[in-house]
């Protein structure tokens, strides 16, 4: 089962875990918040509702992931796509990198 850890590491590299895990990860966006329709702050802490507001392109605009921001993905199933033109990593929420560049 796929997992996903969001943390603001904000200067405290205290917080940082050993890697790899000594153990697995658990599922935690608890920190992973986005502006509501209000102007107030929504925590996406549900697979179905993360998935749901990042398969919008306009709302995926919304949330920016800096250097103070750390993902831990525990990787299974296909989230490694493999094809004539490179490596892409597709995890949770919708979110996929072209691994070429790194």
């Amino acid at each position: 089962m796929p997992y996903v850890k969001h943390m603001h590491i904000d200067g405290e590299l205290h917080k940082i875990p050993p890697f790899p895990h000594l153990e697995p990860i658990e599922e935690d966006v608890s920190e992973l918040c986005v502006e509501d329709d209000d102007g107030g702050e929504k925590r996406l802490e549900e697979t179905m509702e993360r998935r749901s507001f990042f398969r919008d392109s306009a709302q995926r605009k919304k949330v920016a992931f800096g250097p103070e921001e750390m993902l831990t993905v525990h990787f299974c199933y296909d989230y490694l796509y493999f094809n004539p033109d490179g490596v892409t990593l597709r995890i949770p929420g919708g979110l996929s990198f072209d691994m070429m560049r790194y």
